[in-house]
């Protein structure tokens, strides 16, 4: 007997969990990636560089007078590809008075890129 009036318990813990996990979103939703900023705070990317990003192969590079990683930067680009997130990224290395540091943008929508956090960084030298 004391099988029987576990039963229903274990029942209702499935179907709890179950329930729990039919009510998580299944795919970021528009806004959730994690960017850098506040989705307020972030400055947009100029058209000079969205249009660079968009168009330039790999190893390609572009000097900016004015940037989201600081004045008379030299920004080389590698290659696009598919992040986890489902979205077109490219790994930058930016070049500055302070020397040079990796960064990250993703596709926005078909014109825009934006600036989203680094989450991982280079084992050894950083070479353009």
């Amino acid at each position: 007997m004391h099988k029987a009036r576990s039963t229903p318990l274990a029942l209702l813990i499935c179907m709890a969990t179950l329930t729990a996990c039919n009510t998580l979103p299944t795919a970021p939703t528009e806004g959730a990636w994690l960017s850098i900023h506040a989705p307020d705070a972030m400055d947009a990317l100029s058209p000079a560089l969205n249009s660079f990003l968009t168009e330039a192969p790999a190893g390609s590079s572009i000097a900016l007078s004015d940037s989201p990683w600081g004045n008379d930067v030299l920004i080389h680009a590698e290659a696009a590809y598919f992040a986890a997130s489902g979205r077109t990224c490219r790994g930058l290395v930016v070049q500055g008075e302070h020397g040079q540091r990796p960064a990250l943008v993703c596709r926005k929508s078909e014109a825009e890129w934006e600036e989203v956090r680094v989450l991982t960084g280079p084992v050894g030298d950083i070479t353009p």
